[in-house]
């Protein structure tokens, strides 16, 4: 009698075992899966903090999010140079990106180097220089401020000519050229 119960103890475990062992199997799987049952469409939220362990202690660092980190960029340059008789002065002028002679003047005037006098006809047209720190343009005598990119002279105004980083704006005074 006693081996039939022991029989029936290992039958009835058997049976146990038959139905948990693939229950097991089945909850295991869902749960290594689990993560990728969620919505595809949202990426997964990273951590808030890092932690950092030394010998000593852990310490926690709060993340920064990226999106938080101002981005600074790097300004670049453009030398602009004044040539006359009186007055010849170079000057490094911030700038971001591609921007026009009118903008590289502005901002030089802003930032005190020098002092520009000019008519904006707007449109096609745009400004016109009259005067560079104090020196006018000369109708009698046909002497002008002229105006150079990289030492060739812009077939348009300062409004429409554009730089960038690296170029050199030269205004220089001088008479004008004859077109016979």
């Amino acid at each position: 009698m006693n081996l039939i119960k022991r029989l029936n103890k290992v039958k009835t475990e058997l049976v146990v075992l038959s139905i948990l062992v693939p229950l097991v199997i089945v909850l295991g799987s869902l749960l290594i899966k689990w993560p990728d049952l969620g919505d595809k469409s949202e990426p997964a939220k990273e951590p808030k903090e890092y932690i950092i362990e030394t010998s000593s202690n852990v310490s926690v660092v709060p993340k920064v999010e990226e999106s938080t980190v101002p981005i600074q960029k790097e300004l670049e340059e453009v030398t602009l140079q004044t040539s006359s008789a009186k007055y010849n002065k170079n000057w490094q002028v911030a700038i971001e990106g591609e921007v026009s002679v009118e903008k590289v003047l502005e901002l030089a005037a802003a930032k005190g180097y020098l002092k520009v006098e000019s008519i904006d006809y707007g449109g096609s047209m745009g400004v016109f220089i009259e005067s560079l720190e104090n020196i006018a343009n000369n109708n009698i005598e046909k002497v002008y401020w002229h105006l150079y990119i990289n030492d060739v002279l812009s077939p348009v105004g300062a409004s429409h000519a554009t730089v960038k980083a690296g170029d050199t704006v030269l205004w220089k005074y001088e008479k004008e050229q004859d077109e016979n």
